[in-house]
């Protein structure tokens, strides 16, 4: 295996030995050699990287912490004068790393996390120092706000994580937190002001964790904003959950590089993982009991939470097309088993206004055609990971219907044994395949 170091010259040895037998022209030779002299400037160290990170965070915990020892013993003038001691150096640090060190990953991200940690410890200082009121939520939106400038100056993908993190808190904070959970405009103004550099950071699709970490993160504060929307119709907010996991896991395969696998990406994976969660939790027959007594009307569409599922389910839509337009005629063979789920179940969720039994019945059907969609494409692609998930699907959703129907231990132990034995003849069948082709 050739060492990043050295792969340059190999290439140019190699694209020389192909120019002269006249395998290759000049111009082609050029261009491979600019492709991989752009890939090589654009791969940071990662070791640097994290490494450049965890010693910012250190030196700011042991400045704080060497101040903090002596605190009582100063005058409120000294303990201002120090608590603007960390927030100076980490905007010199960050104005070296933007004029001396452009061409450097480490130093824009390390120096961007300890202002970060630095602002927030100026804040916290001089509201103690000065006896400022204020609650956990206000001083962490007005943390959120002092961070989302350094996300597009510094273009650091820390700094945009980190702010991430500080404005779901500040939702957990001022709805969960209070209980009071309603529309908080202020979160998703705040979500919406980092859109722009996400979007450009995955437009790259660079191959770094950084990526692997949002792909997690933002399905999760988004979801943790959806959830904030507990109304008077738990209808729309199912319908609005579907339509948003089902976004999820389109864009995770849109911004998905050959390279990257389903696991890695926490878009498919999360959204893949929720929406089954949905889809069996409404497969229970008190699931449909309480949609039924929440009657419809026109103050439905009054509510936010009818425009938020509104706006989840033609996103969901937009970005189908997006992807199947991209495809082309192959479309057919990429169409995955969970892409088409949030429009079944918006219709299996308006049935069941009407017909509620009816709702259960074809939600374990939808189910179960999921489970076997996914067995057989598991069983094509030769994959015994797609494979075993379609099992556990099935599995599941048999435990799950123990719980609302009457059935014998007999039956159930029966059922179990025959489920064990399919999961040990399909691993068995596959391997075996495995074996034939070599």
């Amino acid at each position: 295996m050739v060492k990043p170091a050295h792969k340059s010259i190999k290439v140019k040895i190699d694209l020389k030995e192909l120019e002269e037998s006249n395998v290759i022209s000049s111009e082609i030779a050029k261009s491979i050699q600019d492709y991989y002299h752009q890939k090589e400037g654009s791969s940071p160290n990662k070791l640097g990287l994290v490494f450049g990170i965890l010693g910012a965070l250190l030196v700011g915990l042991g400045v704080i912490l060497i101040i903090a020892h002596n605190w009582d013993d100063l005058s409120r003038h000294m303990k201002t004068f120090l608590a603007f001691i960390p927030l100076t150096l980490g905007q010199v640090a960050l104005g070296y790393s933007l004029f001396r060190k452009k061409e450097s990953k480490t130093w824009p991200e390390a120096s961007a996390c300890f202002l970060i940690f630095a602002i927030g410890a100026c804040i916290s200082l001089v509201s103690q120092i000065y006896n400022i009121e204020g609650n956990l939520g206000s001083f962490l939106l007005t943390w959120s706000l002092l961070v989302l400038p350094i996300v597009y100056i510094a273009r650091s993908s820390i700094a945009s994580l980190l702010y991430i993190i500080l404005i779901t808190y500040y939702l957990l904070e001022s709805d969960y937190g209070s209980y009071k959970k309603q529309f908080n405009l202020v979160y998703w103004l705040l979500f919406l002001a980092i859109v722009p550099h996400i979007f450009f950071l995955f437009k790259k699709r660079i191959e770094t964790n950084f990526i692997n970490f949002h792909s997690f993160l933002i399905p999760i504060s988004l979801s943790i904003g959806v959830g904030a929307l507990v109304g008077e119709f738990p209808q729309l907010l199912s319908i609005a959950f579907i339509a948003l996991f089902s976004c999820f896991y389109g864009l995770g395969y849109i911004y998905k590089t050959p390279q990257q696998g389903h696991l890695s990406n926490g878009f498919i994976l999360f959204g893949s993982m929720a929406t089954m969660v949905l889809l069996l939790m409404s497969s229970f027959k008190d699931y449909w009991t309480i949609m039924k007594n929440v009657m419809w009307g026109t103050k439905v569409f009054q509510t936010e939470t009818f425009y938020f599922a509104l706006s989840f389910f033609v996103l969901a839509l937009m970005i189908y097309f997006y992807y199947f337009k991209n495809k082309g005629k192959n479309w057919k063979v990429d169409l995955q088993p969970i892409m088409p789920v949030f429009i079944f179940f918006t219709a299996i969720v308006i049935i069941g206004q009407f017909f509620p039994h009816i709702a259960q019945i074809l939600i374990n059907l939808l189910i179960l055609c999921i489970g076997v969609w996914t067995i057989r494409q598991g069983s094509s692609m030769n994959h015994l990971g797609i494979l075993n998930y379609g099992l556990i699907l099935i599995s599941i959703l048999v435990t799950c219907r123990f719980f609302d129907t009457d059935m014998s231990f007999v039956l159930r132990g029966l059922i179990f044994v025959g489920l064990g034995l399919g999961f040990f003849a399909a691993n068995y069948w596959m391997i075996k395949k495995r074996k034939e082709n070599g």
